[in-house]
């Protein structure tokens, strides 16, 4: 499997601005999620060099930070505001903030305005990747444009108003601006305004969400508590998933603590799909956004989309808030899949009612909607916080043939349809050094998913401590095991389902040798059973990597061995990469991976970034498959980046 670019955020070494002594890997590990440089790993990008001043903030824009519920966010500013003695420490521990979420809040607000404020602002940032080893469309001409990868972006403000354009180019791509996006912003802390491509995000997310929403992880609490953000420009070059036209945001006050907040966008953009022109109807979405074959490219804007959105949010008091949102959509021809991430028919509007409470040691989310076919999705979501514990509790329900074709589900499942679901949370936090989380997730299809030939059920268990054991030394132990329904079909063509059981158990040594160095060792080992449907397997995973880091530089390797089965006993091993990527690899049959990662900045206004990537594995003589195929048994990847900012 190849190298899956994640996200949810920033690199290690983006910060140009402001450089913090706190490690930023751990907390992007715990929070990241398979995907190619998202958009909310931009998002946190851009707040790292333009920090949000907290003392003259809406809470609102505080919503992209991970598990930072809006009763969080207004809490945080309220502190910030009537407390100016307070640090940022001690307003994250009053709000029960987890590391991981202080780490990213560190990086990307401020107090109040620095004195050395810029009136102007400029950065261009471009990136290129390069395989040793040919792939099999490149050498065969499958594809018609060349190996390179480049990625480029500009982006520039004066005082409210900002703007960027984004370009990129995968291999086998025919231009240098194969991809192109781009956004002008006006917004102060009660009006935005966006012209250009951009995200929404209304509610709990079941009709309205950016491309990626949390993950199941160390984080066991924040997930079922997140609410939607409003809108965002669109700064990634991942090619769906967002809207291009115009959005508008305002609030409106209407007394001390009760303010009233309407967002309204137009959207009119073509999608990638496949087209029957027989029956004239689209049979599919592509979201893969390579275009380096003929026929790939046949698919490319094959489909108009037109979508008009509108989110009323009344925060009544302190305690209470309601919304509303709707997505109206229609397209060019009608929808024919069974698909569960795309719009059934032609057109229609979703809609979706929500509400929020909170106290001093509480919060409850409940959001309901319905699709444009009439059925029915329901999230409810409560959080509990004490001196030393929170528990989190989530409920899910949607519909079979529930349709959300920019909505979130958190769970199993990322599309919201079809699936039922209770999660419990809980992190304790009381011995000096000592935390403990774990988190339970039991859930289940109302009907047979794709492929399978009965509903699929589930349970999913985690439970990790983290253990600083001196200051300068944390031990990691985890335990994770999933029971869920798999399908199979025997050698006589009977087909039937079973329960695939994978457990793993990982230990991890973190230490900082001195401010400048630091190490990290782990094992894991993973077991999967498959009722006798197949002989069951095991798979371990070591690595072992070194960082160091002065005023000018930041230097990492590492190196990790791996044997597993086969894929089924693959584990995952996230990796820092140059600023604004991060890999998340899955490692299996029999090799090693190692990399090298170096980030110098000779001045302020420059930073230069390379990574260098060797995998390789034993007894294959190639890796890949399809057009993707490389001969041989290793592949190596170099990645150059430079950031200008003026």
């Amino acid at each position: 499997m190849k190298t899956i670019i994640v996200i949810l955020f920033l690199s290690v070494s983006t910060i140009l601005a402001q450089e913090k002594s706190t490690p930023l890997e751990p907390a992007l590990e715990v929070i990241s999620r398979d995907s190619d440089d998202a958009p909310l790993l931009n998002t946190i990008e851009y707040y790292a060099d333009h920090p949000i001043i907290l003392r003259s903030a809406n809470p609102r824009t505080l919503l992209f930070l991970p598990g930072v519920s809006l009763a969080n966010a207004k809490k945080i500013i309220r502190l910030a505001k009537n407390y100016p003695q307070l640090s940022l420490t001690e307003i994250a521990d009053s709000v029960h903030l987890t590391e991981a979420q202080y780490v990213l809040l560190e990086r990307c607000v401020l107090l109040e305005n620095p004195k050395d404020t810029k009136p102007a602002w400029l950065s261009y940032r471009t990136r290129t990747q390069h395989r040793v080893q040919e792939n099999k469309g490149i050498l065969d001409s499958a594809f018609i444009g060349s190996s390179l990868t480049l990625y480029q972006r500009i982006t520039g403000g004066v005082g409210n108003f900002s703007a960027g354009v984004t370009a990129s180019k995968a291999p086998g791509e025919r231009t240098i601006n194969d991809f192109m996006s781009g956004f002008a912003e006006y917004k102060d802390n009660s009006f935005r305004l966006v012209l250009g491509d951009f995200t929404a995000e209304s509610g709990l997310g079941s009709i309205i969400w950016q491309g990626f929403g949390s993950k199941k992880g160390s984080e066991v609490i924040s997930p079922v508590i997140q609410q939607g953000s409003g809108i965002s420009p669109y700064r990634s070059s991942i090619e769906y998933r967002y809207f291009r036209g115009a959005a508008v945001e305002a609030t409106i006050p209407i007394a001390d603590n009760s303010s009233l907040e309407i967002i309204g966008f137009y959207s009119s953009i073509r999608r990638s799909g496949s087209i029957d022109s027989a029956q004239n109807v689209a049979t599919s979405l592509d979201i893969s956004g390579l275009f380096r074959t003929s026929s790939e490219i046949a698919k490319r804007n094959a489909l108009g989309e037109k979508t008009i959105g509108l989110i009323a949010e009344w925060t009544i008091s302190r305690a209470w808030t309601i919304g509303a949102s709707a997505l109206s959509l229609r397209y060019e021809k009608p929808i024919v899949s069974s698909s569960t991430s795309v719009f059934s028919g032609q057109s229609g509007v979703l809609t979706s009612l929500y509400s929020a409470y909170s106290s001093a040691n509480s919060l409850l989310l409940g959001e309901f909607s319905r699709d444009a076919g009439g059925n029915n999705g329901l999230k409810f979501s409560m959080e509990f916080t004490g001196k030393n514990v929170k528990s989190a509790l989530g409920i899910r329900y949607f519909s079979p043939e529930f349709r959300s074709p920019f909505g979130y589900n958190f769970g199993e499942f990322p599309s919201p349809s079809n699936e039922a679901g209770v999660y419990t949370g809980l992190f304790w936090r009381g011995a000096p050094g000592l935390e403990l989380m774990a988190y339970a997730d039991l859930y289940q299809s109302i009907r047979p998913r794709f492929g399978m030939y009965s509903p699929t059920r589930g349970a999913d268990i985690l439970a990790e401590c983290r253990w600083k054991i001196t200051r300068p030394t944390m031990a990691v132990f985890r335990f994770h095991t999933e029971n869920k329904t798999d399908g199979f079909t025997s050698e006589d063509g009977l087909r039937g389902v079973y329960q695939r059981t994978v457990t793993s158990l990982r230990a991890e040594v973190q230490h900082e040798a001195t401010p400048e160095i630091r190490t990290r060792f782990r094992m894991e080992a993973v077991y999967c059973d498959f009722e006798k449907m197949q002989p069951r397997e095991v798979g371990v995973v070591g690595f072992g990597e070194i960082w160091w880091r002065s005023e000018r530089w930041k230097i990492g390797a590492r190196i990790a061995y791996f044997s597993t089965d086969s894929y089924a006993s693959a584990r995952w091993t996230f990796e820092p990469s140059v600023p604004g990527v991060l890999g998340n690899p899955a490692l299996y049959g029999n090799g090693a991976r190692s990399f090298i990662l170096l980030n110098y900045k000779p001045i302020p206004q420059l930073s230069l970034g390379a990574n260098y990537t060797v995998t390789a594995k034993n007894s294959v003589t190639s890796l890949g498959s399809g057009t993707s195929e490389i001969e041989g048994n290793a592949e190596q990847k170099f990645i150059f980046q430079m950031d200008v900012s003026l």
